[in-house]
């Protein structure tokens, strides 16, 4: 629920992006709204301007976060990460991720029932939850939307070194995801009531 109060999120917050302007939405103009605000303020005219250190420890993204909200305070730090980069890699995670979220949305919408429940439950067991891995590596990597993700990520007419670097963010995302989901999906096939019986004999050995 809350991976997918993200996507939520970033679709209200971030809709408007076009990679043909340099237009991004309601998070640049909250960008712009928060920037001034502080740069007007009376009680920091003094105060020299505030410096970001990244943190070197990339393997704790908690971390990091928790380090830099206390150099800035949380309020000036989102303009600071409000950037051309971080909103490429915020289209990036919602174009991969958006077979799952559409996945999920559907089975909230469509399973009110406990009948339903079950008959989702043996769709997944007959391999549904593969369904949405193959869209994902078709949107994504094989243009069967007309090819509007490398349209929107950019990946066709920048140069090559950001093509290049573009591409394999897009790769190890989808990747990472594929790990994921076809992980949990596989997991759900093998566990009551979704597996296939056991051998009579087993399962009255079981029962004894």
């Amino acid at each position: 629920m809350r991976w997918f109060s993200f996507n939520d999120s970033a679709k209200f917050y971030h809709s408007c992006v076009d990679s043909s302007t340099e237009m991004h939405g309601q998070l640049w103009a909250l960008k712009m709204i928060l920037e001034h605000h502080f740069s007007l303020t009376k009680d920091d005219e003094d105060e020299p301007a505030a410096k970001v250190e990244l943190p070197t420890n990339e393997n704790e993204p908690k971390e990091e976060l928790r380090k830099l909200k206390a150099q800035t305070g949380q309020l000036r730090l989102a303009p600071m990460l409000i950037t051309e980069d971080n909103l490429w890699v915020l289209d990036l995670v919602m174009e991969v991720s958006g077979s799952s979220w559409f996945a999920y949305g559907t089975k909230a919408k469509t399973v009110k029932s406990p009948n339903d429940a079950i008959v989702d439950a043996m769709k997944e067991q007959q391999g549904q939850w593969q369904t949405e891995l193959v869209d994902l590596v078709a949107n994504c990597l094989n243009g069967a939307n007309g090819r509007q993700t490398f349209i929107k990520l950019d990946l066709l007419n920048c140069n090559a070194a950001d093509a290049d670097y573009k591409t394999t963010r897009l790769v190890d995302v989808v990747l990472l995801i594929i790990h994921h989901r076809a992980r949990s999906g596989a997991t759900m096939t093998s566990l009551f009531p979704h597996r296939q019986p056991i051998l009579p004999s087993l399962n009255k050995t079981l029962r004894h």
